[in-house]
């Protein structure tokens, strides 16, 4: 399926983004639900990021993590003057895949500037960013 998976981001040419903070979900259903509360708290009132389409991509991705991975997962969030980026680590080493059935991986692609993964010691991390000054 056609798409901009693993493209080079735009955006990350913010100098020292700032993190603003982790945490770590278990493989459960109610997980991309408890997820999407913690990104809007997480995220400051002053960041001028539409809020709704980072919960949006959040949930989407913590989704493909419990489906798929069936491994706890880590979501983080980090911003910087350009952009805000939400990484989602689960514990799997299969690469995010568009399936004909699947909606997550296309909705976020409509939805971020950028974003693609890449693998890490105990499974992969999928990212995404998202314009700031909206």
């Amino acid at each position: 399926m056609p798409g901009r998976a693993y493209r080079p981001s735009t955006y990350t040419v913010d100098a020292a983004p700032s993190k603003l903070g982790s945490q770590r979900f278990p493989p459960a259903a109610t997980s991309p639900r408890m997820a999407r509360a913690w990104a809007r708290e997480t995220l400051p009132p002053d960041v001028p990021v539409d809020v709704d389409a980072i919960t949006l991509v959040v949930s989407e991705l913590t989704t493909n993590a419990v489906v798929h991975a069936r491994t706890s997962f880590v979501v983080s969030i980090s911003a910087g003057d350009r952009s805000v980026r939400v990484e989602v680590e689960d514990g799997s080493t299969h690469p995010p895949e568009r399936t004909p059935r699947g909606v997550g991986l296309r909705v976020t692609d409509d939805v971020a500037s950028a974003w693609g993964w890449y693998p890490t010691a105990v499974g992969k991390t999928v990212w995404v960013e998202l314009p700031v000054g909206l």
